[in-house]
């Protein structure tokens, strides 16, 4: 006796693990800086790079060939980045040149999506739309 087409309908959970990596740029700002002083406001770039890992959970329905369901999951990260920048690079008059210190981190990250789909045999294809949060830290 053959089985028939799968069912779509169903609670999962699991786990997940991965890498990142990316990038800050933007300028400086800075409320003692004068023009002509030689403070670099340009762009700047911070690169920061780390392991990610958590779980999701989720539920799907399937009424007819459509399938539609939520997920969510929730994700520590250990992207990271830190950098020296001197925001005059010539010296300032008087001072030499002080250094700024930044570190950035991802410390979790969590969506929450729906999903909509369409099957046809053991095919399901589908897209999902939602939102995500995350909490970053920076000193």
């Amino acid at each position: 006796m053959a089985d028939g087409p799968p069912k779509w309908t169903s609670f999962y959970f699991g786990a997940h693990a991965g890498y990142g990596w990316g990038s800050w740029d933007g300028g400086m700002v800075y409320t003692d800086a004068s023009h002509g002083d030689g403070f670099d406001a340009t762009g700047k770039v911070i690169d920061g790079e780390g392991v990610v890992a958590g779980g999701q959970i989720g539920f799907n329905v399937q009424t007819g060939n459509f399938v539609w369901g939520v997920e969510g999951d929730l994700s520590w990260s250990g992207i990271a980045g830190s950098k020296r920048l001197l925001p005059y690079p010539n010296g300032y008059p008087g001072n030499g040149s002080p250094a700024w210190d930044f570190d950035n981190q991802i410390n979790w990250l969590a969506t929450v999506r729906a999903r909509l789909g369409i099957t046809s045999g053991s095919l399901l294809i589908y897209g999902t739309g939602g939102s995500r949060s995350q909490m970053s830290s920076r000193t």
